[in-house]
């Protein structure tokens, strides 16, 4: 343990469960946090905050791993402290400050989101995503056991014992390639067809994909995905897929389509404080205009889905309050079975 100005750095880890140990695991989720807790206003502030509520959540409730769902960091002339985006120092008030006592001891996943490339800021940093996130080091060796797709892209899966897998899906602009999105490239929608069929086969209780795009959103900035509708939900049908998370939107979404439950989690930075306009479309079933992190709760039978604004002292969630379509309090956690 190092102790510095007054804190002090637990960096005991632990490793995952053995890949055949159907054991329950918690994990969190991240999603469009990057802002910067230099941005001056409430965004900024926002960050902060949850990113020491996400600590001690972490910490009291035995978080495993940190799914991110984009849009980990905000580059161009107004969000940045050089200016440019071309610096790793970006990173620091964006990633390493807000997070540096879960760093050193619980893995980050992450997604690529549309502010992390050039479909909406001044260039493509995803340079920068793989020299912070370790990308090459950590998923090329995973290519040849079929466990990811790069070249260009970000798509990989991992386990989390027995009874999880994760399926990051790359659902960002593809200015490198002649389709649309990553997704779109028959090597990548490949790969992610028979990630899919196999754990559907089995060899996992729960398939979770994860992605910065959600397939289905109410607004009230973006709408659904047709493109993640026509292509991949198809494909999550077919293998069984339970839950989905993504980000993008800045609030918190709850849909239920066909059977599968979808959940945007997009607000612990920036937040839209509208309301949702298109619930029929989207499937909604509950949202919040607030601050949020998820804590994920997966065992045998069911997933328990914890959105949270606040962490107390001794470690109690405290969730933000959803609504459904007409007004009405839901109960959290959302259970999926």
């Amino acid at each position: 343990t190092l102790v510095r100005a007054g804190r002090s750095y637990d960096n005991r880890f632990r490793t995952f469960p053995a890949q055949d140990a159907r054991v329950p695991v918690t994990f969190a989720v991240l999603g469009d946090f990057g802002i910067g807790i230099y941005e001056q206003g409430e965004d900024g502030k926002r960050q902060l905050r949850l990113g020491a509520a996400l600590e001690r959540a972490a910490t009291v409730h035995d978080v495993r791993v940190v799914l991110t769902t984009g849009d980990n960091i905000y580059l161009g002339d107004e969000d940045t402290v050089s200016g440019t985006g071309a610096e790793d120092d970006d990173w620091y008030p964006s990633f390493y400050q807000p997070y540096r006592y879960l760093l050193n001891r619980i893995p980050f996943f992450p997604t690529v989101g549309n502010h992390d490339t050039e479909e909406t800021e001044h260039s493509d940093d995803r340079d920068q995503l793989d020299d912070n996130f370790f990308l090459e080091h950590r998923f090329r060796p995973w290519v040849e056991a079929g466990r990811a797709s790069l070249d260009p892209g970000l798509f990989y899966s991992f386990g989390l014992g027995g009874l999880v897998e994760f399926v990051c899906i790359d659902t960002s602009i593809a200015g490198e390639l002649d389709v649309e999105h990553y997704f779109d490239n028959p090597e990548h929608l490949e790969w992610v067809r028979e990630t899919l069929r196999r754990g559907g086969g089995g060899s996992a209780r729960w398939q979770i994909p994860f992605s910065h795009h959600p397939p289905y959103c109410a607004g009230p900035k973006h709408g659904s995905t047709p493109g993640l509708v026509e292509r991949l939900v198809p494909l999550f049908r077919e293998a069984g897929v339970s839950l989905m998370l993504s980000g993008h939107e800045h609030n918190f979404q709850y849909s239920i389509v066909d059977g599968i439950h979808y959940v945007i989690s997009g607000a612990a930075g920036k937040l839209r404080s509208e309301p949702p306009t298109d619930f029929e479309t989207a499937g909604t079933r509950a949202w919040a205009s607030a601050g949020h992190f998820l804590i994920v709760e997966v065992d045998e039978e069911r997933i328990r889905v914890h959105p949270v604004g606040e962490v107390s002292e001794d470690g109690s969630l405290e969730a933000i309050e959803l609504r459904d379509p007409e007004g009405g309090v839901v109960e959290t956690p959302l259970v999926v079975r």
